[in-house]
């Protein structure tokens, strides 16, 4: 049995153990207002319990998804502007269809579509939402067409170049026999439930969370050009759609209860920082570190660790293997001033922050490699003072390296891992209880272990 739900995951580590629908116009959108006032835009949505991105499923029914059409500024200066300098428009047709590696066009499933209030199209699947990625939903703009799937976890189908980019370069790197044995695995063909069929819901909804800012001058062509240009973007595409197509042999071979481990972090950190107009856009090193702390009181001396966990449990049963992890780490930065001048922001300067994880499944593969696609929560500091940053994290892949497990009830005792993954730092703008977005305080691009 396959054990790779569709990840929502996090950081990081060096570990020790511890313990323990077809062809349907909408009818004259083309001549409405692209005015999207009651939506919700992730601008002004930004939450710490959420990863960069936000969905507008308000209203659903469980078999309907929402389409949101987000085109580039060298497109259309119209439309609602939203994060990455995408604009939300109003697409003027939406076709949704079954497709091949070839992305040919094999005809409609049964669906029903309707336009809501705010001009949104919604498209009911009456046999059951797709989960495979042979199901697309195709939105046109002028002369920019884009295409999304429509397994996508949040049930807010984005289509924009991000999602163009995961379906013309995902579904055409698999033969038909690959391809077919992805249909199996979404159809449960052989009497075995295949968990790798969520894969595809995760990465259509994961690919939104990256920080990649489209150039306001550029078109659909050159939005693909960056993203083929970003190679953690890339690459992690990429790496998620090899991980669809695991063997059997890959399995829930982790085996615990629950498995604590007490972690140790370092992060190394190069980007740009314009906190303030007479650094703006200079060069920052930053190193960011995560151990074991002492607390001492008069009934002696205790510690306490970054951790990981791992947990396994059984769903329907199937064991399934949870893995999430919370790292609070310190975090200090060199400043690269004109003239080859530096100074150092210290760790007093920055609120400790946090690499934390969406739990989610992994799979142990030949015992001893962990994979898993990792999704990573915005934090924020100062909130309530003069200076509120939002930090948000791109997902990566993980592909770390295990011991052994002793026996089928005793999980790995140490996992190593590395990562690369970008972000920001955001100024944000409190409203009442809701965050938005201002301008990027830094550029980070980082290395974790």
């Amino acid at each position: 049995m396959r054990f790779t739900l569709g990840l929502l995951l996090s950081s990081t580590l060096v570990l020790t153990a511890g313990c323990g629908s077809g062809e349907d116009a909408i009818a004259g959108a083309a001549g409405q207002p692209n005015d999207f006032a009651g939506s919700k835009n992730p601008v002004d949505d930004f939450s710490s319990g959420s990863t960069g991105d936000s969905s507008n499923t308000g209203g659903l029914a469980s078999n309907e998804v929402r389409v949101t059409m987000e085109v580039p500024g060298g497109v259309t200066s119209d439309g609602e502007p939203t994060r990455r300098n995408l604009r939300i428009v109003q697409p003027d047709r939406v076709s949704v269809y079954y497709t091949n590696p070839a992305l040919q066009n094999l005809g409609e499933p049964p669906i029903s579509s309707r336009t809501d209030s705010e001009g949104f199209t919604i498209i009911e699947f009456t046999e059951g939402l797709p989960l495979g990625p042979d199901v697309i939903i195709d939105a046109s703009y002028g002369n920019t067409r884009m295409r999304a799937l429509a397994a996508d976890a949040d049930r807010d189908v984005k289509v924009n170049p991000f999602s163009e980019y995961l379906v013309r370069n995902t579904l055409s790197s698999y033969t038909a026999g690959e391809f077919q044995t992805i249909l199996d695995c979404v159809a449960d063909e052989g009497g075995e439930l295949c968990l790798n069929k969520y894969v595809w819901s995760t990465l259509a909804d994961q690919v939104h969370d990256f920080e990649i800012e489209i150039p306001s001058n550029v078109g659909l062509g050159g939005a693909l050009d960056i993203l083929e240009d970003r190679g953690d973007f890339a690459r992690y595409v990429s790496a998620m759609a090899d991980y669809a197509v695991l063997d059997e042999t890959s399995s829930g071979k982790i085996s615990a209860s629950s498995a604590d481990y007490n972690s140790v972090f370092l992060g190394i950190e190069l980007g740009q920082t314009f906190l303030e107009s007479t650094l703006s856009g200079s060069g920052q090193w930053g190193v960011r570190t995560a151990q074991e702390e002492v607390l001492t009181d008069d009934n002696g001396t205790g510690y306490v660790y970054p951790a990981l966990t791992l947990t396994s449990f059984d769903a329907f049963n199937i064991r399934v293997t949870s893995l999430a992890n919370d790292i609070p780490y310190d975090r200090e930065a060199l400043i690269h001033q004109a003239g080859n001048d530096f100074f150092v922001r210290g760790s007093e300067y920055w609120e400790r922050n946090t690499h934390s994880s969406s739990p989610g499944a992994a799979t142990l593969l030949e015992d001893t490699r962990l994979l898993a696609g990792r999704a990573l929560y915005q934090s924020i500091t100062g909130r309530g003072s003069s200076k509120i940053i939002g930090w948000t994290r791109n997902p990566y892949y993980l592909d770390a390296f295990t011991s052994a497990p002793e026996d089928e009830t005793t999980g790995p005792d140490r996992v190593i891992s590395g990562y690369f993954s970008a972000g920001k730092a955001i100024e944000l703008e409190a409203d009442g209880d809701q965050l938005r977005r201002l301008g990027t305080l830094e550029d980070q691009y980082s290395v974790g272990s």
